[in-house]
């Protein structure tokens, strides 16, 4: 079975046998899921739990923060078109279920009011950082209740020049 990076991945093609195609500009979806991935990645990593976490901050570029700094409400709109474009929803379910994939976009688990406790604690932010891209870099700060602090920073989105596919992923 692919992981979710994997499967991503063979949205991307090939120009030519041996060669991966690069993507060179970076999209909204492709944001949100280079956010998820990192936290997936930190409470892995660190063993993080839902009730672990105090607050989560994602500091975005300015076009990611006007369109990202409204917390997340499944009542407005299709909830699953919601989630899947909306950064604390998917940071949310990373945490939960550490993963955020085609189950995590199903209402059982946009509605699991564990979801809205974690959106609550969760907030987009303007990074001060200069944008290499439209959208990135992004920093995600993790706080627990023992006043640990998981720092991470986007800086590339995978399948990009700065971060190719490897086999395996295509």
């Amino acid at each position: 079975a692919l992981d979710r990076a994997q499967q991503r991945a063979a949205h991307m093609s090939a120009d030519r046998i041996g060669e991966h195609h690069m993507r060179h500009d970076s999209s909204a979806e492709e944001a949100v899921d280079a956010v998820a991935g990192a936290v997936e990645e930190l409470v892995r990593q660190h063993d993080i739990q839902f009730g672990d976490v105090v607050s989560v901050e994602v500091a975005v570029q300015e076009s990611c923060h006007k369109r990202e700094s409204k917390s997340f409400d499944p009542s407005e709109g299709t909830p699953q078109v919601k989630a899947q474009f909306s950064i604390d929803y998917c940071v949310a379910a990373a945490i939960l279920w550490r993963d955020v994939f085609i189950r995590q976009m199903q209402e059982e688990c946009i509605l699991d009011p564990r979801v809205r406790t974690l959106t609550s604690r969760i907030k987009v932010v303007r990074n001060k950082d200069s944008g290499l891209t439209q959208y990135l870099p992004v920093r995600i700060t993790i706080k627990t209740v023992r006043g640990e602090l998981f720092e991470t920073n986007v800086t590339s989105l995978k399948g990009s020049p700065d971060n190719p596919l490897s086999w395996d992923e295509v």
